[in-house]
């Protein structure tokens, strides 16, 4: 009986983590200093009634770039979007050379056929990411969170100066 309970329990569990759907439904970018870079597109494209495809274009000014940090967290809202795990730190260059840090590398999973910013540094080329699919039935089978509105908060450093602020906000039901 014992064994049985546990066996309906893990069903239950692996079926609430495969079956979660990821929505994402806005992303807000601030660039902070015009002569930096322009974001030249940031759309969300609706295909159809359950497809919505998101393109980026962002134009660099000051190219070469040599080095990135990126700062993120995960918000959960209630009450407003309150802190929902722990800060990260990424340095990207870094990432792409070695690719060891697993949280990091199962997010860029998710866009990673869909841009071309997929090398470690130096950048010599404008940011862009297109027909990204706004939403995966995958997406939570191996960082599971329970169901609710999320946001993701993220601050971009190159040469140890703050350049953009962004916040990409999705739903999991």
């Amino acid at each position: 009986m014992r064994s049985l309970i546990w066996l309906l329990f893990g069903l239950f569990a692996f079926y609430s983590c495969v079956m979660a759907r990821f929505e994402f439904t806005k992303f807000k970018i601030k660039i902070m200093e015009d002569n930096y870079a322009i974001v030249e597109k940031n759309h969300l494209q609706p295909v159809n009634r359950s497809l919505k495809l998101f393109d980026l274009r962002i134009k660099l000014l000051q190219l070469p770039i040599t080095n990135v940090k990126v700062r993120w967290v995960l918000l959960k809202r209630s009450n407003g979007y309150l802190p929902y795990g722990q800060n990260y730190t990424v340095n990207v260059c870094q990432f792409f050379k070695n690719g060891k840090n697993l949280v990091n590398l199962y997010i860029f999973s998710f866009f990673k056929d869909y841009t071309n910013w997929n090398h470690s540094c130096p950048y010599n080329h404008d940011i862009i990411v297109e027909k990204f699919p706004t939403y995966s039935t995958k997406a939570m089978t191996l960082l599971p969170l329970p169901g609710g509105d999320y946001a993701v908060d993220s601050n971009w450093y190159t040469d140890g100066k703050l350049r953009a602020e962004a916040r990409i906000h999705f739903t999991l039901s």
